[in-house]
């Protein structure tokens, strides 16, 4: 393809794009990955209902398909209106309207279809429960679907009346929903992981820093423990680089970084029991740990004199309600005072070197 050619292309795609209503654009970035899987779980079981309205049957239950296919249109609609205002307890309440309903139309009403409910809607839960939720509230709505799917044990329902006993179908749905929930939290464990974790370092990155570090302080707060905040940032860290090339710095930044995480206690990768710690950018480091200022001023200072590399920090208790950014602000203040500190006797060390060599070179006096 020539390049006017691949230029017109460029050209007509970017008019088409200019052809989209403004109204869907705001609508779709006012949507998040959480609105629109909640809108897809009940929209998928809703062509269930929509089939029988287009394939009308004998023993179709008319009053409990419309109303079947009210709630769920009402439940696909919501999230979407919502967008990220959508919060996740609805999500849950979503998820149980949809196991008890079908339950009740299942046990009780024996509404046709409904067994194949029972095996589209179990593994599609699982997944949005175990990407989305955390383990205890996931795993308690887990356990409400399997009692749901129980409930075809006690019935004389047989699924598509097929040879292949109810018990095994049973069995077969109950695997194949373990499997996707577990491989959901696999999953979404190992991207979260990617998207907070710095990949030279292998502690957290700025993103995972943040995420996790107002979490602690959260922690922190309820059960009333003290926290020290520091910012921590390497010495002559360009020249370093400039006298060994990359690989050395890289290096250096690795080393320093499971030097820090050493303080923490026992864990991985930038979270120990005690606190984390995160590359917050270039050479910079961030450390929160439970425990008193004067602790963590004095471990670092221990720490920093058995290395080789120097490095500079500044250390700061945390305030009573006082957010993860103020504080990192204030610990940052206090290391910017000690590299000016440090420069200052950087100076002062020259001024008295260049005297002492002035000293040595002068002639004697007649």
């Amino acid at each position: 393809m020539s390049g006017n050619e691949l230029r017109a292309g460029e050209g007509s795609g970017t008019r088409a794009r200019l052809r989209v209503p403004a109204w869907i654009v705001r609508w779709k970035n006012r949507q998040s990955q959480f609105s629109i899987m909640s809108s897809m779980l009940p929209a998928l079981l809703l062509v269930v209902f929509v089939t029988d309205l287009l394939f009308r049957h004998s023993t179709m239950l008319a009053d409990l398909t419309f109303a079947w296919l009210a709630l769920y249109t009402l439940m696909a609609l919501l999230p979407l209106l919502l967008g990220r205002r959508f919060p996740r307890w609805a999500g849950l309440v979503m998820v149980l309207t949809t196991e008890l309903w079908s339950g009740y139309l299942f046990a009780v009403a024996g509404h046709v279809h409904a067994e194949i409910n029972v095996l589209l809607q179990l593994p599609t839960i699982a997944l949005y429960l175990g990407w989305f939720f955390p383990w205890m509230p996931a795993v308690a709505c887990m356990l409400v679907g399997m009692a749901r799917l129980g409930l075809t044990l006690t019935t004389d329902r047989d699924f598509g009346q097929g040879d292949t006993p109810t018990v095994i179908l049973v069995g077969y749905a109950a695997l194949i929903t373990v499997f996707c929930f577990f491989g959901a939290r696999v999953v979404q464990a190992q991207s979260e992981k990617q998207l907070s974790t710095d990949p030279l370092t292998e502690v957290y990155n700025r993103r995972g820093l943040m995420v996790k570090g107002a979490t602690l302080l959260n922690r922190v707060r309820r059960r009333h423990w003290e926290c020290a905040v520091a910012v921590v940032d390497l010495d002559d860290f360009k020249s370093i680089n400039d006298a060994g090339g990359h690989a050395a710095g890289d290096a250096l930044l690795l080393t320093e970084a499971q030097r820090l995480r050493s303080l923490l206690g026992a864990g991985s990768g930038g979270r120990g029991r005690d606190g984390l710690v995160g590359r917050f950018g270039g050479d910079e480091f961030v450390m929160l740990r439970r425990g008193s200022l004067e602790s963590l001023s004095r471990d670092l200072q221990e720490l920093r004199q058995s290395g080789a590399a120097a490095w500079s920090w500044g250390a700061v208790q945390l305030a009573t309600g006082e957010p993860l950014t103020a504080v990192i602000a204030r610990a940052d203040a206090e290391l910017y005072l000690a590299k000016r500190e440090l420069c200052e006797q950087r100076k002062s060390r020259a001024r008295k070197n260049a005297q002492v060599e002035q000293g040595l070179g002068e002639e004697p006096a007649d």
